[in-house]
Formats: C-alpha cells, sequence, structure tokens
C-alpha cells in the first residue's frame, strides 16, 4: 500500500496515557508492537499510522488498541494525517494539543473542548461528528452516522446501521486510527463545517430482499451449511475464498477486481458455540461483528475489514468495490442455514 512518509513532531503515546508531541525527522518504521499481531484486525491501520508519523507505541513495545481515546487526541490525530498548511503548531502556551484545538475551532467543528487539559473520552458518536465536520457537513449525531456508514467511511460495530454503529461506546486507540485511515483514503482535504445543521437524506434504499436490488444470485456453501443472497451486479465480480483460521472456518467474499489489495468485502466466519459466548465481548469491543445464526455447535458471524482493502488511486476499483461493501448490510438479512 502506497504511503507518503511525513516528516517532523509527531504524536506519541506515553506512559501516561496521554498524548505527546516528539521530534523526530527520520522517516517512520514498521514497528512490531507486542499486544498487536499481524492477524490483529486494526494492524494495518496501525501500521499506518506508524508510517504516516501519527502515532508511537508504548516505550515496552506496546500499543494497548483497546486503550480510550479522548477528544483532544483524536482532533491532534486527525489533524497530523492531514498537516494542513495553515495549522501553526509553534503555539508555546495553553498545552500540546492547542495548536490543533484552535484550528478545529476555527473550522467550526462542533464539540471541540476548550482546553487540552482535558480528559473527556470520546464517544464513536461524537467522532462521527468530527468527521462529517471534516468533510464539509453539519449533521447531527444520528445523520452523522447515517451518512458516514453511507459513504463507507466507516463501519458498525455489530451491523452497519445507527443502531449498529454503537454511538455512545468510548473510541478505541485501534478503532481512532482505522477511521482516520479510512477517512485519509478517500478524503483528500479537511473542511469547515457550515455554521447552520443541515438534514441528510440516505441515498440508500433496500427492497424485500435487503441487498437494494430486486434481483439476486444465491451462494451456497454445503460444506459449511449457510446460504446468502447476493446483488445480481455481483455476478462474476466476486470469489467466494474458504479459509481456516485458528479454530475458526470462515469464507472470506473477495472483489476480483481488488484482489491485489485484499479485496476482502466482508467474511463469514464460524465460530465454535463454546468460544464465541467465551470471548464474544471481547470480539465486540474491538471490531464490527454481525451474529448471523446457529447450527448445532457452532456459531455464523459477519466481519467486514476495518482497514482498506483496494487501491484508492484506482477510481474504478474503488468506485467498485465502495458500492459492493454498502450492500452487506442487506447481504445479511439473507442468511440462512443449509442443513
Amino acid at each position: 500500500m502506497n504511503s507518503y512518509i511525513k516528516k517532523g513532531l509527531c504524536i506519541a503515546l506515553t506512559a501516561g496515557l496521554s498524548w505527546s508531541l516528539c521530534s523526530s525527522l527520520a522517516e517512520a518504521k514498521i514497528t512490531a508492537f507486542k499486544d498487536v499481531p499481524s492477524q490483529y484486525w486494526g494492524y494495518t491501520a496501525i501500521q499506518w499510522g506508524v508510517q504516516e508519523q501519527i502515532i508511537q507505541g508504548y516505550p515496552d513495545q506496546t500499543f494497548h488498541p483497546a486503550g480510550k481515546v479522548n477528544k483532544q487526541e483524536y482532533l491532534t490525530m486527525l489533524l497530523r494525517a492531514y498537516q494542513p498548511s495553515d495549522l501553526d503548531t509553534t503555539k508555546e502556551s495553553g498545552g500540546w494539543a492547542a495548536p490543533y484545538l484552535d484550528y478545529a475551532s476555527k473550522l467550526g467543528w462542533k464539540g471541540v473542548p476548550s482546553s487540552a487539559s482535558g480528559k473527556e473520552v470520546l464517544t464513536r458518536g461524537q467522532a462521527a461528528i468530527y468527521m462529517t465536520n471534516a468533510v464539509g457537513k453539519n449533521y447531527s449525531e444520528t445523520d452523522s452516522i447515517r451518512y458516514l456508514l453511507d459513504q463507507n467511511l466507516v463501519t458498525g460495530k455489530t451491523s452497519a446501521t445507527v443502531k449498529g454503529f454503537h454511538r455512545n461506546d468510548p473510541v478505541t486507540r485501534a478503532e481512532a486510527v482505522t477511521m482516520i485511515q479510512r477517512m485519509h483514503q478517500k478524503i483528500t482535504k479537511l473542511e469547515a463545517s457550515p455554521a447552520a445543521e443541515q438534514a441528510y437524506t440516505s441515498s440508500q434504499k433496500e427492497d424485500n430482499t435487503g441487498t437494494g436490488t430486486g434481483k439476486t444470485v444465491k451462494y451456497t456453501n454445503s460444506d459449511y451449511h449457510f446460504s446468502v443472497n447476493l446483488p445480481d451486479s455481483w455476478s462474476g465480480q466476486y470469489e467466494a475464498v474458504p479459509v481456516k483460521r485458528n479454530r475458526t472456518l470462515a469464507v472470506d467474499f473477495v472483489d476480483k477486481q481488488a484482489k491485489e489489495w485484499g479485496g476482502v468485502v466482508f467474511t463469514v466466519s464460524i465460530w465454535p458455540a463454546k468460544q464465541w459466548k467465551d470471548q464474544q465481548k471481547e470480539v465486540e469491543e474491538q471490531v464490527p461483528v454481525q451474529k448471523l445464526g446457529e447450527y448445532k455447535d457452532q456459531v455464523y458471524l459477519l466481519f467486514k475489514p476495518t482497514d482498506v482493502q483496494y487501491d484508492p488511486s484506482d477510481s474504478e476499483q474503488t468506485k467498485q468495490y465502495n458500492q459492493m461493501s454498502n450492500q452487506v448490510a442487506g447481504i445479511g438479512k439473507t442468511f440462512q442455514i443449509v442443513k
């Protein structure tokens, strides 16, 4: 994946669970964090953040991906990702985050803290507002979530719906850098937010098939005992790839055009029921997952990738992948057990 290595100040995660600025003129290198294995869902985004010199880990080579992020940290990360040319970071008073908070306030973003010293934990709903403000929109929290889901700038935690987004949950470190990476891949610059609140009307429409189109093609996996209905537009455009991951079975549904970049649009994963019961809370806290059904002693789960799975510089590839990704919620509704 292409990365644009920045030089200068970086945001460092300190032992006090706060963010501070550090000087570095060296290009960032891939860091092997002890608590972020390569199979971790947010691994790619975290490595991107390191390469972009947006984030660093702890001195003991950990990252604490499930740690909570506050508003000051998130806004600083977001602005550091874009490095606006008129952002002055030389301000000496007001704390390390003061230049970033001042800049966000001047752009009219809602809910920007007045002080760099605060520790108010950021919720996913507030992060959604910051993101929509940053693309030049002024929506309510609910409309912000709808807009971001429709634009495939975020994924839900349990489903691609307002409810499944879990607006009141705190944003974790892994979620924060993933949100910013997804936005950075699709949005080229930050915008000011309009003063007046706007209303958003979703362009996504669903029919009784749940896929946004009246025509579907059925995918059936008799070995894994399930089927789903895919939009007719997917014909010839996807591959279903069975994989084994530790104690679980899975099928990756891959956009063939984006395969070189991963191309995974969604995954149906089959877990032993006991394993899911033991790990459900932990998984739901860290990755978007939707429970589809149960069969015998197995649980069927739907996962969407949280990192970029296509070439963002290829407009046709980006368009096709995003169209497919936006239909996943409807596909999940068509899941059936095949006995």
